[in-house]
């Protein structure tokens, strides 16, 4: 395969984006600013979450992009790991506004 489906670069460029999107939908969901949000981010948030939201997402379309036997399996586990932490995160703060965001993502 010379050229790989667009469809594989789209849902690439689709994980890589996530983080700031993440961003944007935090920061309105919060009625904070984006440098509010950017500062929860960086200051409050556990760093063991910082990466999952950040880092995971990212791994997760490179792995898409490089379109490899191992790399499913690789971005398989990057999306377990951010599912199971948007559960754990429901399950912390149980409310109908992050049961739908964990239903929509």
């Amino acid at each position: 395969m010379k050229r790989k489906p667009w469809f594989l670069v789209v849902l690439a460029l689709l994980h890589i984006v996530a983080p700031f999107g993440n961003l944007l939908l935090n920061a309105s969901l919060k009625n904070r600013t984006l440098a509010q949000q950017w500062h929860y981010w960086f200051e409050v948030l556990p760093k063991h979450l910082l990466f999952i939201y950040i880092a995971l997402p990212i791994l997760a379309g490179a792995f898409i992009y490089v379109c490899r036997r191992w790399s499913y399996w690789a971005y398989l586990g990057c999306i377990g790991i951010i599912f199971l932490s948007n559960v754990y995160s429901y399950w912390t703060s149980m409310s109908i506004s992050s049961l739908v965001v964990l239903v929509v993502i």
